[in-house]
């Protein structure tokens, strides 16, 4: 409650970490060692082999691996022109990035990890938390509620497009038996 929390400037992450009783604070990029340091924000959500690369876990002392977001690239085309594609293509299209994601974030999970053993060899004070069960489905209890404010926010065929990704993942759960 109350953490001033860096995010990228989003209307959505906004009001999603405003649910969760933070106080978001978008800021750019590259004023998030400065607003550490400074104290003008408590926390930032990044990946950890983004706070690697910048330096964040030298004026960070705590890490919460939240499960919030996945860091990985998603591939997007305007419809009308996907649609006018021959079908082999567009089943191209769909193996190469299904290919692609999922061998990207196993990278990214290695990347990560690779990444915090570091941290933790730099400053072994670094406490690295990650979200039980429990503090995950207390989470998704306090999101849910608030998903009604992404299509007021997202506009035309927002809702189409939560409901097509709260499918994605829960099939992708099923795929994976998780």
């Amino acid at each position: 409650n109350g953490v001033k929390l860096r995010l990228m400037s989003s209307k959505l992450l906004v009001e999603q970490w405003k649910a969760y009783g933070a106080t978001p604070t978008p800021m750019s990029y590259g004023e998030i060692y400065g607003g550490l340091q400074m104290g003008l924000i408590d926390a930032q959500m990044n990946p950890i082999f983004a706070d690697y690369s910048m330096k964040f876990f030298e004026v960070t002392d705590y890490f919460i691996k939240t499960y919030a977001e996945a860091y990985l690239g998603i591939p997007t085309v305007n419809q009308v022109l996907f649609d006018s594609l021959p079908k082999n293509a567009q089943e191209k299209m769909r193996q190469f990035w299904s290919e692609a994601n999922l061998s990207s974030a196993k990278w990214i999970e290695e990347k990560n990890n690779s990444d915090m053993e570091k941290i933790k060899k730099e400053r072994p004070e670094v406490e690295f938390t990650t979200f039980s069960d429990q503090e995950i489905e207390k989470m998704r209890n306090i999101a849910v509620p608030n998903y009604s404010n992404f299509s007021k926010i997202g506009g035309k065929d927002a809702q189409l497009i939560m409901d097509t990704l709260i499918k994605d993942v829960s099939d992708a759960k099923k795929a994976l038996g998780i």
